[in-house]
């Protein structure tokens, strides 16, 4: 008899408990005694997360009464990321009691609340967590909103060395997806801030150069003005911060070129022409430091590369004079410096560079003095010649054609991107009269481009050229993958974007870094679509291939969700 007393103490009328009903776990810890709560909480753990989802409106209104346990309760209801427990998150958030505000402000930004962001960012400038930092920002990339841009322009002034670089990283994320749909969010002194971001870096060689560029790329037309004025070294908060890192002050000019040149920023190639055949003249803060001077001369002669490029991404046809000369060497004498301080292997990366880009300007014009300077056997003699006598020294194999003559290869091959099916007789005349039977085998391999734009060129229309070049786009070999892609982008838009588009997906990472750059050439909404579906897709690629793929593709999306 006592022994069923006993077992009734707890229940109401001596029921039978029921620890597999939610609904009668949440009645017991709402009106159970002290140890009938602390069962009932035990068996509340043990239910599965959608019978603990019954139980969200008790645990949200214990919680707001301030109950016993009520840290319990909200880790809890961190778990099951609940709407309905919405008030319940909000008042961690604004008293941070259990400092579990980060992880509740994250659970607001999922369920997008964002009557919570004012709390958030009170919380935000506020707490001393860096933990509770990273959460609330965790939750504003869910709901981005311009009420946030004063906390992430703010954060994005912390120096990272005393701060989590992460903050940085998730500001320009939520920065970037603010000014995409609302450029005016950003004055001229946040964009500043933003442009600056670029070139943050802490001391872990930790940096948020990729963040931030897609953030500026979000931002669009509304960045030219900052990245412009960073590009000819006259953005005093980037110049203070190469000073601060010890960093060669002519290191941003590369990267603001890089980032123009993503952006499609026109303004920026005259800037350039002027540039190219400029005297690299050491500035007096380096020119008696020997390593400080080859450090600045080894930067320009970077960025030198980086500007030449840019000319072809953009279609600057008006370069293409200063190009040529670029590309036949005409500009040794002003590039000394640069050329004694970074050997000449750099001297002749910049040469051909001026020939890819006149490939990318796609001026077929110019094919002649391709061809020229690619039959040139003569300048980079003595860089062969000493390639040769260290593998003799070393007794090492001499290295393959393609890299002992790795300009006229590579000049050959923007040639017969650039020229038509008329050129292949006096192409092949003259790779057969090559003396070097491992130069003649190179040039042989780049015949077939110009059979494939006879084949193509005779399909009709623009539509029916279009689907042949796009069904060699991701051909295995590189030297028709490229002729059909710089063949496409020569039709009209009409006939190119829809092939472009469908080819963004290929599996051929080297095919998909060209069809990407076509498609600036050629945008559409479906290559936007395209782009992000792929990004969707491919998230748990790993690999170095994949992760350039990624941010390649990023810059594209943003590019083409402003420009389509």
């Amino acid at each position: 008899m006592f022994a069923g007393l006993a077992a009734c103490l707890c229940l109401s009328a001596c029921e039978q408990p029921n620890w597999e009903d939610p609904n009668y776990v949440a009645q017991q810890l709402e009106t159970g005694d002290a140890a009938t709560k602390l069962v009932a909480f035990g068996h509340l753990k043990a239910l599965d997360d959608e019978k603990k989802k019954v139980t969200v409106p008790v645990l949200t209104k214990l919680y707001l009464e301030g109950a016993e346990n009520q840290d319990k309760f909200m880790d809890v209801l961190l778990v099951l990321r609940d709407p309905a427990a919405k008030d319940a998150y909000l008042k961690e958030v604004e008293e941070n009691k259990n400092n579990k505000g980060g992880a509740a402000a994250e659970v607001l930004g999922e369920i997008k609340a964002k009557d919570a962001i004012d709390a958030m960012s009170k919380l935000y400038t506020t707490t001393d967590s860096s933990d509770v930092k990273q959460g609330i920002l965790r939750g504003f990339t869910y709901m981005p909103d311009a009420q946030m841009v004063p906390v992430l322009v703010e954060t994005l002034k912390l120096d990272v060395d005393n701060n989590p670089i992460a903050l940085h990283a998730y500001s320009c994320d939520i920065l970037g997806d603010i000014v995409q749909e609302k450029p005016e969010a950003l004055d001229d002194a946040g964009r500043a801030v933003l442009v600056r971001s670029i070139f943050l870096a802490n001391n872990k060689n930790q940096n948020v150069g990729t963040e931030c560029g897609i953030a500026v790329q979000k931002l669009g037309k509304a960045a030219i003005p900052e990245l412009l004025k960073t590009f000819k070294l006259e953005n005093k908060q980037v110049q203070q911060l190469m000073m601060s890192y010890n960093f060669p002050n002519n290191r941003p000019k590369g990267t603001a070129t890089t980032r123009l040149g993503t952006l499609q920023a026109k303004e920026v190639a005259p800037l350039i022409i002027e540039d190219i055949d400029k005297e690299r003249e050491l500035p007096a803060s380096v020119s008696t430091d020997r390593n400080k001077a080859i450090a600045w001369l080894s930067m320009e002669a970077q960025s030198l590369s980086e500007e030449i490029l840019v000319l072809g991404d953009l279609g600057a046809v008006e370069g293409k004079e200063k190009l040529i000369k670029a590309m036949n060497g005409e500009y040794e004498k002003v590039w000394a410096e640069m050329k004694n301080a970074v050997g000449l292997l750099l001297f002749v990366q910049l040469r051909q560079d001026a020939a890819k880009s006149l490939n990318r300007i796609g001026d077929r014009s110019v094919a002649g003095d391709v061809l020229k300077a690619a039959q040139d056997m003569e300048s980079f003699k003595p860089l062969v010649d000493n390639l040769k006598a260290v593998a003799a020294h070393n007794k090492t194999p001499v290295p393959p054609a393609a890299e002992l003559y790795s300009y006229n290869v590579t000049l050959a091959q923007v040639y017969a991107n650039l020229a038509d099916a008329s050129a292949k007789e006096g192409f092949e005349k003259w790779a057969n009269s090559v003396s070097d039977e491992g130069l003649k085998k190179e040039l042989l391999k780049i015949v077939p481009a110009f059979d494939l734009q006879k084949e193509c060129a005779s399909k009709g229309d623009a539509k029916a050229q279009a689907a042949c070049y796009g069904a060699k786009v991701d051909d295995q070999n590189s030297i028709i993958s490229q002729k059909a892609t710089y063949e496409l982008m020569r039709l009209p838009t009409e006939a190119a974007a829809p092939v472009i588009a469908s080819k963004l997906g290929t599996d051929n990472l080297e095919a998909r870094e060209l069809i990407s750059f076509a498609a600036y050439r050629h945008p559409s909404k479906e290559a936007l679509a395209a782009a992000k579906k792929i990004l969707e897709d491919e998230s748990s690629r790993t690999g170095q291939g994949y992760a350039l793929d990624r941010r390649r593709l990023k810059y594209l999306a943003a590019w083409l969700a402003n420009n389509t």
